[in-house]
């Protein structure tokens, strides 16, 4: 998990498998995601 020197650009760059993991995980993210813009 952490690497010494610290690494700022990682090798392989995923955003797009990030996105998909994070919207449609096993998380409800969304649910958390409206749930702060509603008290916010």
């Amino acid at each position: 998990m952490f690497v010494y020197p610290v690494e700022w650009i990682p090798k392989q760059w995923n955003a797009i498998a990030n996105y998909k993991e994070v919207w449609a995980g096993d998380y409800p993210f969304w649910k958390y995601y409206l749930n702060s813009v509603k008290v916010g």
